[in-house]
């Protein structure tokens, strides 16, 4: 297993890998044009969301990314939260709780016996969803709200 992360990345997150003794699975990349991330999710197995405490309100726009790429999430959220009910609506990824050590290891276990079983396909977004999210779609729905408003 390998983990890349990109953007910001502190000395305080390299102690806690070390401390944790899995800074060997990690390669940071820093800050990245958006079309080297989106390389990596494409040939990539999963894709890593974890929002902060505290957020159940909000969706991030991450996981717009990753249905893109038509990876798998694997998200650390509120139980409860709206991302978490999204991920669960769509089936696009396993949810496991922020803190719950032991649920994550076995979500990271159950997208890794998928990766063998050649069942990752499972966790695929619909087309239907792919299709809600694409920025054509978006655009004209946007469209059609401003043409209502000026109507």
């Amino acid at each position: 297993i390998m983990v890349h992360f990109f953007g910001d990345w502190s000395d305080e997150y390299s102690d806690m890998a070390k401390s944790l003794n899995i800074d060997e699975l990690l390669q940071i990349h820093g800050w990245v044009p958006f079309e080297t991330v989106f390389s990596y999710l494409l040939a990539g197995d999963a894709s890593l969301l974890i929002t902060l405490p505290g957020d159940k309100l909000n969706i991030p726009s991450k996981p717009i990314d990753y249905i893109s790429a038509k990876s798998p999430i694997l998200t650390i959220t509120e139980e409860g939260s709206r991302t978490e009910n999204y991920i669960k609506k769509h089936k696009i990824g396993i949810v496991s709780s922020i803190g719950a050590t032991t649920e994550t290891t076995r979500a990271i276990e159950r997208l890794y016996r998928a990766k063998q079983n050649g069942t990752l396909s499972s966790y695929q977004p619909s087309q239907e969803l792919l299709e809600q999210i694409d920025a054509r779609t978006l655009s004209a729905r946007f469209s059609t709200a401003l043409d209502d408003l000026t109507d």
